[in-house]
């Protein structure tokens, strides 16, 4: 997991949403993934068609595209290479009026068309989306930052969101990406609970490498 604008080697209320490709019985022993916030599409697009000319991964991890759900095909834009599962926080909020500003949050999977057939789209919200490419299960997810609306609620949510999501897949491997907006060297309760999880899950913490 990593922090704004780096590069590493939502919780909305929503029902499991299935997509298959097809026979997910496969074992893939490598997957090359990365994570990248971009503070908008039209700011990160530059690092992630650099991320693809350099590292060419098998999957990309975006947080806060800022797209409306009218735009989410501008993800399909960025490379004929990869395919997309995404999701816009802006779907409620157009649809309950006129919207002044710009759109906020949003996260999204890129996945090379190779894997295409070994991959099933296992969970969209507007903060998380968990993917089953053969053996593995990749999960991206945009924790709430400092000043966000009853964020220690929203917060406590998603890790019971991840937690049920790695206890249904127990026979995969798990690889959780994305942005976790907070220090986990600071003491408080957001932190602890955090630190918590990742040491019951004996999960190892990779420490972000800044884009050049």
């Amino acid at each position: 997991m990593e922090s704004d604008g780096s590069w590493s080697c939502g919780l909305a209320a929503a029902e499991p949403f299935q997509q298959q490709f097809g026979s997910p019985d496969t074992t893939i022993s490598r997957l090359v993934v990365v994570s990248y916030n971009l503070h908008g599409l039209n700011q990160g697009y530059a690092g992630v068609k650099e991320m693809i000319d350099v590292l060419s991964p098998d999957v990309i991890m975006i947080q806060k595209h800022w797209l409306f759900p009218s735009t989410m095909y501008r993800l399909n834009d960025i490379s004929c290479e990869y395919f997309v599962f995404g999701s816009s926080p802006m779907d409620s909020i157009v649809s309950a009026g006129p919207f002044y500003g710009r759109p906020y949050g949003g996260v999204a999977i890129l996945i090379k068309k190779k894997l295409m057939p070994f991959t099933i789209n296992v969970f969209t919200a507007d903060r998380l989306i968990a993917v089953k490419i053969a053996d593995w299960l990749l999960i991206n997810v945009y924790m709430p930052c400092s000043g966000t609306c009853n964020r220690q609620l929203q917060y406590a949510d998603l890790l019971v969101e991840l937690h049920a999501l790695i206890f249904s897949h127990g026979d995969c491997r798990i690889m959780i990406g994305g942005d976790l907006n907070v220090d986990l060297d600071c003491r408080n309760s957001l932190c602890d609970d955090v630190n918590d999880f990742l040491r019951n899950k004996k999960y190892v913490l990779w420490n972000m490498v800044s884009a050049p």
